[in-house]
């Protein structure tokens, strides 16, 4: 009867899912905030290619009454590399936001934030998935934030943020307009 009930207590507690814990606000702060004016980050792209993004935040300016850390991206190993890329990003109290240089603005991560939550970031819908270490195969950078989601033609997206740096990597699969566009290019 003892095993019986000790069995039981077991298969109850397996079944019974955690409670997901909100982020605490310093270490959403520590993956998610952007910098500052002079901040230099470089993250990788993983898909159809593999190339590096390096950006630099230039100033602060403000758009729509809002103020928005401008970014300079420039690309290493992509057919982009002559073209940098101005982005804009912001931190409210609903979470990290990114302007793009044609004003479409998109929520990158809600704030708070628990594992399993979901939200949608322009036509895609994204979900926090915990953390865990990105294998850049020069080493494994543990403890990084994981963002996944599903693009609109069946691929998807992953995102890493490493704590005190932010935006890391990003692992594509399937196509994305800079997929289409390389494809253009090659003649596809």
């Amino acid at each position: 009867m003892k095993v019986l009930l000790i069995s039981l207590f077991a298969a109850v507690m397996v079944a019974v899912p955690a409670v997901a814990q909100e982020m605490p606000d310093g270490k959403w702060r520590s993956y998610f905030e952007p910098g500052k004016e002079g901040t230099e980050r470089v993250f990788f792209f993983h898909g159809l290619v593999k190339f590096e993004v390096k950006e630099r935040a230039k100033v602060v300016e403000t758009i729509e009454g809002k103020e928005w850390l401008r970014w300079v991206k420039t690309f290493k190993g992509s057919p982009f590399r002559n073209a940098p890329k101005d982005s804009f990003t912001r931190v409210d109290e609903a979470g990290l936001w990114s302007r793009s240089d044609n004003g479409v603005v998109e929520l990158m991560v809600p704030r708070p934030l628990k594992v399993g939550q979901v939200w949608k970031s322009g036509d895609v819908e994204l979900t926090f998935r915990g953390i865990e270490g990105f294998d850049t195969f020069d080493k494994v950078v543990e403890g990084c934030a994981l963002v996944a989601g599903r693009l609109p033609d069946g691929g998807t997206v992953t995102k890493y943020y490493e704590s005190g740096r932010g935006f890391i990597a990003r692992v594509v699969t399937g196509e994305e307009p800079s997929s289409k566009i390389l494809k253009e290019l090659a003649g596809e």
